[in-house]
């Protein structure tokens, strides 16, 4: 073997090397922001009771940040923080589904108020 076939070699095994990391890098990545979409989706729709907790705005801070790549959810996260800030019901239900259509939640079938009706104690006990 000449120096010119070992040099291709080393090369294409480099490159393939770099290549392969740069994909998975890619991909783990995509993975772990679907995974923190849900993760504040899921607090989003376990803390929507009324009155509103305070671990709500919380999450509430928290969608520029994480939606940062979706502008339906931009768009619904800053109408609720010019509009009432989370007081309003239908600025809630438009965040929520938007966040929904985001993370892949099909809500299509949950009516605004059943979306807004959270399960307490006394529902499940009757």
């Amino acid at each position: 073997m000449e120096s010119k076939d070992w040099l291709n070699l080393v090369f294409s095994g480099l490159l393939a090397t770099v290549v392969s990391a740069g994909i998975t890098w890619f991909i783990a990545g995509r993975q772990y922001r679907k995974q923190q979409k849900l993760t504040l989706f899921g607090r989003l729709m376990s803390q929507r009771s009324r009155p509103l907790p305070p671990s709500f705005f919380e999450a509430l801070n928290e969608v520029p940040a994480t939606f940062a790549d979706d502008k339906s959810v931009q768009i619904a996260w800053r109408t609720m923080l010019h509009d009432g800030q989370g007081n309003d019901s239908e600025n809630l239900v438009a965040l929520l589904r938007a966040a929904g259509v985001a993370v892949g939640a099909d809500l299509s079938d949950i009516t605004n108020s059943e979306l807004l009706r959270p399960f307490v104690a006394s529902v499940l006990n009757t």
